[in-house]
């Protein structure tokens, strides 16, 4: 990393000496006093070594690199930058002899040619980018990526930086301090050569994407894997074939949030799309996409648009599912439909399978039709509370069209859940007839 730096810090020339407002005499010392300082600290790094055990010299090393690094980075003085430098030549000066020390000593002298070849290519490979480093003037934080663009690679970074804390601390990769300090201060200062490494990496990462055909990783991330989720999701066909899985692993147990737990980031992502298509008076690319989401989801009684079999309980004969009615009729309006899934019960009950998995096919499809009919649509930032009910939520996001198809889905999941219910109330009445015979 010090070879790589110094090397490349060689194209910033004319951009720190505009912003310092310095001669031409004056950078140069930018690279030459981390050089004298790598000159003077090697030829002492082997009493170094005698001293100190060498995963604390290699952590020492790679400490004030990355802080010497953080310093430049933010400085807005050039003294404070040189200070920087100089902590920057401590750490390359202590860690190059050390790559070779560690050759020398750990590796078998079978192999030892080898890996001092390594070595040396790894340095001569460090010399050889540094200079064509790519350089883009930023005066202010970029916004492009903090919308749906971006969403991706967030979640993939959070993802990585996480797998990657636990994995280095796992290691004892930390800052140890003597037993004199509090240990309060001592714990809050452990992650800090964890959060460097990972910063470092990740600055690396970015350079590396810098030299493709993309540019940045999210241009990458966005052609190569996004942009296809999002047209995948945004499909009628699609979204109908998310809910109807959702439906079925919901019978069998497995809560739905497992299947929106992976889509609903592309999904969202979706919705940006449509709403800063609507800001600008442009049409909305995933329209379709956004009203059978809330047709689909649990707008209308919970997963499953148990609003219908709420509605078909009120031509319930049987005591055990007039009592449920109490119960369960007004979460259900406002779906919380547990006391269906749970107590009817919906799960594991035969007779429920295929309401649960016909009636997102049904209402989706005939939604599909209704909305391309009605040349429906929404407005993208009216999102309303998931407890609100499926009616209320489309006339206040899509107006007369949307509250039309939205009552069309009430009563064709009252269609569906109907029969159904029929059968499950005439077991009903037949098991409370043959209790009381028995009484």
């Amino acid at each position: 990393m010090g070879i790589l730096d110094e090397t490349a810090t060689t194209v910033t020339f004319p951009i720190l000496t505009r912003d310092f407002a310095l001669t031409t005499d004056q950078v140069q010392w930018v690279n030459t006093l981390m050089l004298l300082v790598i000159a003077t600290i090697v030829p002492i790094s082997s009493q170094i070594r005698l001293r100190i055990p060498t995963k604390s010299i290699f952590i020492l090393g790679v400490s004030l690199f990355i802080v010497g690094l953080l310093i430049d980075i933010v400085t807005p003085w050039f003294d404070l930058l040189l200070v920087g430098r100089v902590l920057q030549g401590i750490g390359t000066g202590i860690g190059l002899p050390l790559m070779y020390n560690i050759i020398l000593a750990e590796v078998p002298k079978e192999k030892l040619g080898f890996m001092m070849g390594i070595g040396t290519m790894i340095t001569a490979c460090a010399v050889a980018f540094g200079p064509h480093a790519k350089l883009t003037q930023v005066t202010a934080f970029g916004t492009n990526y903090l919308g749906s663009s971006g969403m991706v690679v967030a979640i993939l970074v959070g993802w990585v930086v996480g797998m990657l804390y636990v994995f280095l601390n796992k290691k004892n990769i930390v800052i140890k301090l003597p037993d004199s300090v509090p240990p309060n201060v001592s714990a809050s200062l452990q992650p800090s050569l964890i959060a460097g490494i990972i910063l470092v990496l990740m600055t690396l990462i970015r350079g590396a994407f810098s030299y493709t055909a993309f540019g940045n990783i999210f241009d990458c991330v966005t052609k190569l894997v996004q942009t296809p989720l999002q047209t995948f999701t945004a499909s009628p066909i699609s979204i109908i074939a998310i809910y109807t899985l959702a439906n079925v692993l919901w019978f069998f147990g497995i809560h739905p949030n497992m299947v929106y737990g992976i889509v609903m980031p592309i999904i969202i992502a979706n919705g940006i799309v449509n709403q800063n298509a609507f800001k600008a008076g442009q049409p909305m690319p995933y329209v379709t996409m956004a009203m059978l989401s809330v047709i689909l989801n649990s707008a209308f009684g919970g997963q499953g648009a148990t609003i219908g079999l709420i509605i078909s309980m009120f031509r319930a004969k049987s005591d055990r599912y007039k009592q449920m009615l109490k119960l369960a009729g007004v979460p259900a309006l406002f779906n919380i439909n547990e006391p269906l899934v749970f107590g009817m019960p919906i799960m594991l009950n035969p007779v429920f399978f295929l309401p649960m998995l016909f009636e997102p096919i049904i209402n989706g499809l005939v939604s599909w039709g209704l909305i391309d009919l009605f040349h429906a649509t929404v407005n993208p930032f009216i999102q309303l509370p998931w407890t609100m009910p499926g009616v209320v939520q489309a006339f206040f996001s899509g107006g007369i069209p949307f509250f039309i198809i939205a009552m069309v889905v009430v009563v064709l999941s009252t269609l569906i859940w109907f029969p159904f219910f029929k059968i499950a109330d005439n077991k009903a009445v037949a098991e409370e007839q043959k209790s009381a015979k028995k009484a």
